[in-house]
């Protein structure tokens, strides 16, 4: 049936230290509210996603959803089920990047203990409602999971047809989040924004820019590419933070790095704390100038752009009198 609805609400999951949601945490749709462990009820899931559902075929949009840009008009599935969750329950993490939420309470957050996901997983799972689903972990660092939890997510991902995106600082080289890689089954994504030791600490501060380049190196030689699943692959994150690491060079000298270890993909990104303060404002010329460098990288890896990057592009088709380029981003949400 064709209506307007959104993926995630109908088909998305994110665990989050207290909650259970379809989305982002600022949505005010829960599946699980104040939840700390307890026994996930699935029925109860399906009763509330079901409810909205019902209301997106009706027209009559949540009003928590008005007005978002993942809404769009398709034909959904008509049977339920889970493409996406982002398992977001853990929070500590060994990196200190300046623009992390986490850093500014570094001590609480490393010492705050995160409810096991896993009953909600296999609850689903009872259920028949994973379908070909992707786990995103991004919560905390996922290499300072105890090794028996991680390796039960990933024997999970490979035992019921799952695919895996790691989100992890690259500083601990993982084993086993190599071991996944190599069955085509899972993704890492590294956010390096940087090309040289001095920015990477001044971002980051921790000094690991070496260690991080060695293990990027080492992932992608166990990764097994599989272009078909777009997984296997290590995926090098450059966050634009005007100000510290916006400059030609900087990505220069970024990109040149990854050819050198291997990677075959990078994804742009803007700092959102800037980006909420100053999205409305012109946008400084030189990042015009970034964006068109990321077009050329598509010669050497696959380059993709996170959400606000893509309002970058769209902000510089208004802005930037003398851009008579494509947009890349024109089939995407936001543009």
């Amino acid at each position: 049936m064709k209506y307007v609805s959104c993926l995630l609400l109908e088909s998305g999951m994110a665990l989050g230290r207290d909650d259970v949601k379809p989305c982002t945490p600022g949505n005010k749709i829960f599946w699980a509210e104040n939840y700390r462990g307890e026994p996930f009820d699935s029925d109860k899931y399906l009763e509330l996603r079901n409810k909205y559902v019902e209301m997106m075929k009706k027209g009559d949009i949540p009003e928590q959803c008005v007005g978002c840009s993942n809404l769009e008009e398709k034909d959904w599935p008509e049977e339920p089920g889970i493409e996406f969750i982002a398992v977001a329950s853990e929070t500590k993490c060994n990196c200190d990047c300046y623009y992390c939420f986490f850093a500014k309470d570094k001590k609480y957050w490393n010492s705050f203990k995160g409810y096991d996901v896993m009953p909600i997983l296999k609850s689903l799972n009872e259920k028949k409602l994973l379908r070909h689903t992707t786990l995103d972990i991004v919560g905390g660092e996922c290499t300072e999971y105890p090794k028996e939890k991680l390796d039960e997510f990933i024997q999970f991902a490979l035992d019921n047809g799952c695919w895996l995106h790691f989100f992890t600082s690259g500083i601990t080289y993982s084993e086993s989040i190599a071991y996944a890689m190599s069955k085509s089954r899972a993704n890492i994504v590294v956010s390096i924004d940087s090309g040289t030791k001095k920015t990477y600490e001044k971002i980051k501060r921790v000094k690991a820019y070496e260690r991080v380049w060695e293990n990027m190196e080492k992932y992608s030689r166990a990764g097994v590419q599989d272009a078909r699943c777009n997984k296997g692959y290590v995926i090098l994150k450059y966050i634009i933070i005007p100000g510290v690491n916006d400059s030609l060079r900087e990505l220069k000298a970024f990109v040149k790095k990854a050819k050198s270890v291997g990677c075959k993909w990078i994804r742009i990104a803007v700092e959102y704390n800037w980006w909420n303060e100053n999205n409305e404002k012109p946008m400084p010329e030189n990042l015009w100038e970034l964006l068109d460098y990321s077009e050329e990288c598509k010669k050497d890896f696959k380059v993709d752009y996170i959400e606000n990057a893509i309002y970058l592009w769209r902000k510089r088709m208004v802005e930037d009198k003398n851009f008579n380029g494509k947009n890349p981003c024109a089939d995407l949400a936001g543009c």
